[in-house]
């Protein structure tokens, strides 16, 4: 760990930044095209082959570790089959294929060049390199070439790597009659061919083709695509191969999409994901379909999650819809499972039972066993990926909970369907049996929103390499890795590399004064907010919006916009031109236009420190109830005309690009008598108010109307019958239902209540229930909830909620997760928020994360759960930290908890909540050491 942290102190403080290659002039990485890429996520390596040979080229295969320079690995002279001071035959060429077979103890790079397409050429480090002869095809002949390659390990205990290579018949294109899956062995020395079918030495392929029964169904396939796509599953012990497939329109024929592969003694086996029957006479079941149908599968992944089920993760499905990404549950043997069956739990059989794995009991026979193309629990991202329903992803992965797709088309100037490019995650919802149940949508990442070639995520410390585009090449010779930093003059929140003084990051320290704790809290309102401007065609109609609260200043800042009409764009780079200061709690001289808006003075000198901040969202149709919303210890204000109005909330209109829609008739007026607001959560209706002991819901257009506020309480302290000193920390409110996290544990709204029902309401009338987490202490102090649309007030939807427990008397901290079953149109029940079934011994329901001492804050991205500890006499420096949601054991929460982010060392300094920006994609860290982002 010091190691670590010794590491990231090295580190340039500033955003993606260019890795060094060959280009020592440092404007790119390489001289050269980049090719394909590997990452491992266990070494940290991220590989790159060459694009284009280069005569001596010695980083025609190159990995770089945690963004160090990269490290060539094919000089001109090495071992070649162990014959020493050799031709390297990579070196200087063009790689066009490039796996790494990893077997937890050893790493196998292995490719293909364009100079020797029929060849595997293995690099086990930069003094050796083994070669296959050319591979045969499944007639015996020499292959036309290789087109797929995929690597994995061999039987567990036995030290080697098999790779499977999907050959072209000897001239002719893959699909065609010859085509195969050869089988290649490393044993540490050299690479074995076999003969695929017979298990024996030998150079043979198995026939793989439109005739291949594990693909076709009843008749052969009419046609089959000529770039497969390949994964191998370590842990299934299982490969799979995609191809385009074109069923045939007889009368009970079909075809499947992907197969899965095994090798037993050396012979590969297909097995078809599902039999006939579950494919017959049926149109959208992603993965294959009746007679005269065909799956256009492009991508194809294999998806661990952290409930420990395993699931296939696919680009394109049933039809000739490419910007789709489904996932769908397998068996432990790597077949499709029965989505509705209940999971297997497995333990060890000696004290003290531990829980071992989970899986899917059943295999899927009928068309009912499988899911659909439309099916909540299949569709990755909640809906299509922002690009054309012809368009594909450069690169799908799945990692733990998350599915990121990066996207190469450019912005299309607001053509129908909009396009952006960039990098794009989905994370899994679950439900009480750890089964996905949906999925959250579609959401940028990383801070880059530029075509991208290619990525890899490195869950360890959350951060992506990327591999954008080249300004005036067909391609890109550049690898950038993301890091966390403030002022780095980067163009994009580190502001303009000759202005980096008018970055955000900057913009905070400068504008939020130490004095007054930088930053008390910070939040991020995706331009899909109800309220603002929701018209993508109308140019500057729509708004993302960041607020940064210090102790009696709000600071708001336009986080993106649609300045050009269909196409909304993240801010990036100059912030501080043209900024409006307010210093008397008004808007007085209020234009539209700006980036940034700071204000204080007036109420807002009352009611700090500042700890939340919420908008009305009021929906788009009619009136005038859009509201900034700010609480804190001192009481709640609200940023209204002096009638009470807010901004236009009728059609077309809403809060729109440059603040447009607030008025300079507007100032900050108190709301009621509240003290020691913790959260503020409104849905248009109703503004809801956390304190420290109350939980009052307000009437909005009670606001709006500028008389007396509508007020219902709907929970204190001894309405719960809680202890005198008891206390309310973090409230959720969506729809009827209401969470409400307390000194003395989590609550809800109890069976058949409502919050939102009208006129009276009390504390009684709610029947607030308790919600039970097992092997707790007692408080529950942080909720998170992620949804299908992103924003935590649509948990009702059905959704995932994190919550943090933490003591700080016990120095003690652990991480629970509620499955919320959809409360839209379905009333309260029992079912409504049950515990996931996390556990460590076999009958004993538990927590997720024990982090082995206290947090402050918890904030899943769905590869790893970001939490942060604020400095203390013990250890000085605030911190954030990253742990890694790896199929281990979750007691192992303190060895797995990272430390990325050491914030200077300040007896008591403070960090806050993690934040994503919701427009950029960016992480973002603050407190009172200022902004920290990850880009």
């Amino acid at each position: 760990m010091i190691l670590l942290l010794l590491l990231l102190a090295a580190l340039p403080a500033h955003a993606a930044f260019i890795v060094n290659g060959d280009n020592t002039a440092g404007n790119t990485t390489f001289t050269f095209k980049i090719g394909p890429t590997f990452y491992d996520v266990a070494t940290q390596q991220f590989y790159v082959g060459a694009a284009q040979a280069v005569a001596g080229n010695s980083y025609a295969l190159a990995y770089s570790t945690l963004g160090a320079n990269f490290i060539p690995q094919t000089p001109a002279t090495v071992t070649v089959n162990g014959a020493a001071n050799s031709p390297n035959p990579v070196n200087g060429q063009q790689v066009t294929l490039l796996t790494v077979a990893n077997d937890s103890s050893s790493l196998l790079p292995a490719l293909v060049t364009a100079n020797s397409p029929a060849q595997i050429a293995a690099v086990p480090d930069p003094r050796n390199t083994f070669t296959t002869p050319n591979l045969n095809d499944a007639n015996g002949a020499v292959s036309a070439g290789i087109v797929g390659l995929t690597g994995g390990i061999t039987t567990p205990g036995y030290a080697g790597h098999y790779l499977i290579a999907a050959v072209s018949p000897n001239g002719g294109t893959f699909g065609a009659s010859g085509s195969g899956l050869a089988l290649v062995l490393s044993n540490g020395r050299t690479l074995i061919t076999f003969n695929a079918t017979t298990g024996q030495p030998g150079n043979q392929a198995l026939p793989f083709d439109t005739t291949t029964s594990a693909l076709a169904i009843g008749a052969p396939l009419v046609s089959m695509g000529s770039q497969p796509a390949m994964t191998f599953d370590n842990d299934l012990e299982c490969f799979f191969i995609t191809v385009t497939t074109q069923a045939s329109a007889a009368g009970g024929a079909g075809q499947r999409g992907v197969v899965v592969g095994q090798i037993i003694n050396n012979v590969i086996t297909l097995t078809p994901i599902a039999p006939d029957a579950a494919f017959v006479g049926t149109t959208h079941k992603i993965v294959g379909g009746g007679a005269g149908t065909s799956s256009t599968i492009y991508a194809v992944q294999t998806l661990r999650t952290s409930t420990r089920l395993p699931y296939l993760v696919v680009a394109g499905g049933t039809g000739d819809t490419t910007n789709m990404v489904y996932a769908v549950p397998l068996t432990a043997n790597g077949t499709l499972a029965v989505y509705s069956s209940t999971p297997v739990d497995k333990f060890r059989v000696d004290y003290p039972h531990q829980f071992i794995k989970r899986a899917y009991p059943a295999a899927a026979q009928t068309p009912d066993d499988l899911l659909n193309d439309t099916d909540a629990a299949a569709v990755v991202g909640a809906g299509p990926l922002p690009i054309p329903s012809s368009a594909t992803v450069t690169r799908l992965i799945a990692l733990n909970d998350a599915v990121y797709a990066s996207i190469e088309n450019d912005y299309n100037g607001g053509t129908t369907p909009l396009t952006q490019p960039g990098l794009f995650y989905s994370q899994a919802i679950f439900d009480s049996l750890g089964r996905i149940a949906g999925w959250s949508a579609w959401a940028r990442i990383s801070g880059s929103a530029v075509p991208l070639q290619d990525f890899a995520v490195d869950p360890k410390q959350n951060r992506f390499w990327l591999v954008p585009y080249s300004s005036g090449i067909s391609g890109s010779q550049t690898v950038q890795l993301t890091t966390w930093g403030t002022d780095a003059g980067d163009g994009l929140l580190g502001g303009p590399s000759n202005a980096p003084q008018n970055g955000l990051t900057s913009q905070i320290t400068q504008q939020l004064p130490a004095s007054q704790g930088v930053v008390q809290s910070m939040f991020s309102f995706v331009n899909t907010t109800s309220g603002f401007g929701n018209s993508p065609s109308v140019a500057n109609n729509q708004i993302g919006v960041l607020a940064y609260l210090s102790r009696n200043i709000v600071m708001l800042v336009q986080s993106g916009t649609n300045a050009i009409a269909g196409e909304f764009k993240p801010v990036f780079g100059d912030f501080a031109t043209g900024q409006q200061f307010f210093t008397d709690g008004t808007l007085t001289g209020f234009t539209n236009g700006s980036n940034m808006l700071v204000m204080s003075g007036g109420v807002l000198n009352n009611i700090g420190p500042l700890t939340s901040c919420e908008v009305s969202r009021a929906p788009l149709t009619g009136g005038t109830n859009g509201f900034f919303f700010v609480g804190g210890s001192g009481g709640l204000a609200v940023l209204s005309n002096a009638n009470g109005s807010g901004w236009n909330t009728a059609s077309n209109a809403g809060l729109r690009g440059g603040f447009e829609g607030l008025q300079n008739t507007m100032r900050w007026r108190t709301l009621g008598n509240y003290q020691n607001v913790r959260k503020l959560v409104a849905d248009g209706t109703y503004l809801y108010v956390l304190t420290n002991t109350t939980l009052d819901r307000i009437t909005i257009a009670s606001i709006a109307a500028g008389g007396i506020l509508s007020v219902s309480s709907l929970a204190t302290v001894s309405a719960l019958n809680l202890p005198s000193s008891a206390s309310f920390s973090d409230v959720g409110v969506s729809g009827k239902l209401a969470l409400l996290a307390t000194s003395a544990g989590l609550f809800r709204v109890g069976n058949g209540a409502d919050v939102t029902t009208a006129g009276t309401i009390t504390p009684d009338s709610l029947l607030w229930t308790r919600v039970p987490l097992p092997e707790n202490y007692g408080p529950a102090t942080r909720l998170q909830f992620i949804t299908p649309t992103n924003i935590e007030a649509d948990f009702t939807q059905g959704s995932l909620a994190y919550v943090l427990c933490g003591v700080t008397a016990y120095n003690q901290a652990r991480i629970y997760r509620l499955a919320i079953s959809e409360a839209i149109t379905s009333p309260i029940t029992d079912t409504t928020v049950q515990n996931l079934n996390d556990l460590f011994i076999q009958g004993v329901p538990s927590y997720l994360i024990e982090y082995g001492s206290y947090r402050n804050f918890v904030q899943s991205d769905s590869v790893a759960l970001y939490n942060t500890r604020s400095g203390n006499e013990i250890d000085t420096g605030a911190q954030l930290l990253n742990f890694m949601l790896y199929n281990m054991a979750n007691f192992y929460g303190a060895q797995l908890n990272v430390p990325i982010v050491q914030l200077p060392f300040t007896v008591g300094g403070t960090v806050r909540r993690p934040v994503r920006n919701d427009s950029a994609g960016v992480w973002m860290l603050a407190g009172d050491a200022g902004l920290i982002v990850n880009e």
